[in-house]
């Protein structure tokens, strides 16, 4: 058993009182994930992706098996957190993390289906992967940030941890200090 099965699916409430189901996610997930990717808006993939995504890119994207590449993580240098209502197989949200070259430092990204976001949902992602992440060393998460992302900087900013912001143009870069307080 790895250790991150120790982490059992939690129900959270979410601001408008509906229940969600958060775990970490498994290598069957992938049909899932690209289900979830073709419910998002133009917007929403752009922001996740940094560039647009049709629905063409989409399906080369699925015949590259990049969905079950992203389902398939060792929870060591890569790990994923979902959220789904319970009863509900549809993932309505992702947060993951990457290792980076520093063994305590992992980039963090996440995405939210457009009708939950503002329901506090990428916030409950990002605790229950800062709690596995400080299990597994890493002391710091990155996040790289369109800066026209207003919501995901905000996310950060208000996450409870101490942070360091950097704008890069373009591009924000906030560095969450996840061994200091936060909610857990």
């Amino acid at each position: 058993m790895g250790r991150h099965e120790a982490f059992a699916p939690e129900r959270y409430r979410l601001m408008d009182g509906r229940e969600l189901v958060v775990r970490p996610i498994r290598p069957s997930d992938a049909a899932e994930l690209q289900a979830l990717a073709g419910r998002l808006s133009a917007t929403a993939l752009r922001l996740r992706f940094f560039s647009p995504i049709t629905a063409a890119r989409l399906a080369a994207l699925e015949k590259g098996r990049f969905f079950p590449r992203l389902a398939t993580v060792d929870f060591n240098e890569h790990a994923a957190w979902v959220a789904h209502f319970p009863g509900e197989t549809a993932i309505r949200a992702v947060g993951r993390y990457q290792r980076l070259g520093d063994p305590e430092e992992a980039e963090i990204a996440f995405v939210v289906e457009d009708f939950l976001q503002g329901n506090g949902v990428c916030t409950e992602l990002l605790h229950h992967l800062a709690a596995y992440a400080r299990s597994s060393g890493i002391r710091r998460f990155v996040g790289i940030v369109l800066a026209e992302n207003i919501g995901m900087v905000e996310v950060l900013r208000n996450s409870g941890y101490r942070y360091h912001f950097v704008s890069e143009g373009e591009l924000d870069r906030l560095t969450l200090d996840i061994g200091s307080a936060g909610k857990e």
